[in-house]
């Protein structure tokens, strides 16, 4: 059983604050994403968390949409939460993880079914800010010099 795990059985609040992200690739999204706590406990996030999460945003609203995508990501076992609208928020333990799983996606039925329920999506890829060091975007962002790490 993971530490996250544990405080979510029992039941104890993991954190009383939000959590705030930085971008490691973005479009459009804000550089720096504050978490707030009822998104970070739906996602049983801990200030040390050092999971990649996506924050995707459809040009699509509406309940029927926003229950699809999330009976979709229940089915593919994601833990999302809906933020708003139209974002979601999405978390992964690796950026690998989530590439296996939108390959997934993209040809389960449901979502075939709610591709055609909008018109553009955007989605950017954060992390901790603390979380430099984890090797898990490598392939995404090139380590900061030490001078930088310590400023």
């Amino acid at each position: 059983m993971r530490r996250r795990e544990f405080i979510a059985t029992l039941g104890l609040p993991a954190f009383s604050g939000g959590i705030t992200l930085e971008a490691v690739f973005t479009t459009r999204l804000p550089a720096k994403l504050d978490i707030p706590c009822g998104i970070a406990a739906k996602l049983r996030m801990l200030p040390d968390d050092c999971r990649i999460f996506e924050l995707r945003r459809y040009a699509a609203n509406g309940a029927a949409f926003n229950h699809g995508l999330s009976q979709l990501f229940s089915a593919m076992n994601l833990e999302a939460a809906h933020m708003d609208r139209s974002k979601w928020l999405i978390a992964y333990d690796e950026l690998s993880q989530r590439e296996q799983v939108w390959n997934r996606i993209n040809s389960h039925a449901v979502w075939q079914t709610l591709r055609g329920c909008f018109q553009t999506y955007e989605f950017s890829i954060y992390r901790a800010p603390f979380c430099r060091g984890e090797g898990r975007l490598d392939r995404l962002t090139p380590p900061l010099p030490d001078a930088e790490i310590e400023a």
